[in-house]
């Protein structure tokens, strides 16, 4: 990858890492429907005042049923499955079951993009980087509340929409501009979520805590709108190598409980790190021939 796509890469990995924290903050106040409507809707503001600042214009009626698709297996569901599975998974095994989503990703697209093969490279790097994703949770895997089959198999379902929205957007919409596709999502994700979580979840409720804000704002902001602009700008100019920002989303997510929780890194942390590490190298190939890289605007 090029020094920019890596930089995304990283800054990718790094937001979507506080996911699991964020989510597990927001639920202490308000129930599932509610984190994901609080979450697509600070992702639309967020897209309005981009496409505002960059005089660009939403063309619905031409795109609208990609749009929809992708909403479905890259918010609407998963969102949904993913948050309401942590109140029974603890945080390293949602880790760990939310990056099969790599695996997946990596399998379908080597049958369904005739030049996105699984060369021997990619399956060395794969299984290297899912062993360190599993060692840099396995201290993990038993903490917080009990381990429920249902919850497991959502985390499951919640990891194989990512993948096939990554691949149905490869095939789909890779002529169409990144923010495009992401301000597109958000718009038929919001149209979903709001009515859902207000008539479910009735009465409505707002948090109240500042805390539960700054979470379900962060969600929204960085981990939705931001995290996505620079992931289908990955997806264009990488392919679905981008889907394996899921292994180095677990490093963070790890580091960010020894910095602001105060966690004891273990050797599982410095051992996983770096076989995810290498497992991406060897994927990108940085040492070796440069791989086709498509121009983005981001």
């Amino acid at each position: 990858m090029s020094t920019k796509n890596w930089i995304k890469f990283i800054l990718l990995g790094a937001l979507w890492g506080s996911v699991f924290l964020w989510i597990k903050i927001a639920q202490q106040e308000l129930g599932t429907l509610s984190i994901v409507a609080f979450r697509v809707s600070f992702a639309l503001i967020g897209y309005v005042i981009i496409f505002f600042a960059l005089k660009r214009k939403l063309p619905l009626r031409k795109y609208w049923k990609t749009f929809l698709i992708l909403s479905l297996f890259n918010i609407t569901i998963p969102f949904i499955i993913i948050s309401w599975s942590q109140r029974y998974v603890s945080s390293g095994m949602s880790s760990i079951l939310n990056s099969t989503s790599t695996l997946i990703t990596f399998m379908l697209a080597h049958w369904l993009i005739p030049d996105d093969k699984l060369s021997p490279a990619k399956a060395i790097g794969l299984i290297l980087g899912f062993g360190g994703v599993v060692i840099l949770m396995s201290d993990q895997m038993s903490s917080g509340q009990g381990q429920i089959l249902i919850g497991q198999i959502g985390m499951l379902a919640g990891a194989m929409c990512y993948a096939l929205g990554s691949i149905y957007a490869r095939i789909k919409a890779q002529d169409i501009p990144a923010e495009i596709i992401a301000m597109g999502q958000a718009v038929f994700g919001a149209l979903v979520m709001i009515p859902l979580a207000v008539s479910v979840e009735a009465p409505f409720q707002f948090p109240r805590l500042p805390i539960t804000w700054l979470a379900v704002i962060a969600l929204g902001i960085l981990c939705t709108c931001f995290s996505h602009l620079l992931f289908f700008s990955l997806l264009k100019s990488i392919g679905t190598r981008a889907q394996m920002v899921t292994y180095v989303m677990v490093f963070f997510a790890v580091s960010l409980g020894i910095i602001f929780l105060g966690e004891t890194p273990g050797w599982q942390f410095f051992a996983g790190g770096t076989l995810v590490f290498a497992g991406i190298l060897i994927v990108n190939n940085p040492f070796g021939r440069k791989q086709n890289e498509r121009k983005s605007i981001l």
